[in-house]
């Protein structure tokens, strides 16, 4: 195993939170259910997707309450990177359903994924 630089990319297949060297399988479980961490895009985003119920959100929609409840301005299509985690961490799934952005193109709606599903 090589030691870490500054321009060492993560891995992929690993947590992003911290675990010892040879975590067992129920450790790295817990820590992913604890993502996504507070006050992060990641956990405004899951949010507001929760808050939505099964109506949903887009990741234009998330933007823009953002924007308006944070002063925080998050491009959508930084916002999708956000949900692509979420996807991955199994915290928010595809409802098969679209809805117009404000530039007029189609969007994905996002909705919650309880954790039995």
């Amino acid at each position: 195993m090589t030691q870490p630089t500054l321009f060492s990319r993560p891995d992929p297949t690993q947590p992003e939170t911290q675990l010892r060297r040879n975590p067992r399988a129920t450790e790295v479980s817990g820590a992913n259910r604890g993502l996504p961490a507070s006050g992060t895009h990641r956990h405004l985003a899951l949010e507001y997707i929760i808050d939505q119920g099964d109506d949903g959100a887009t990741s234009d929609e998330i933007s823009a309450y953002l924007d308006r409840h944070y002063n925080k301005y998050v491009p959508p299509n930084q916002v999708a990177s956000r949900i692509g985690e979420l996807v991955r961490d199994r915290w928010v799934m595809d409802s098969g359903r679209t809805r117009r952005t404000r530039r007029g193109s189609d969007a994905t709606v996002w909705i919650y994924r309880p954790a039995d599903t």
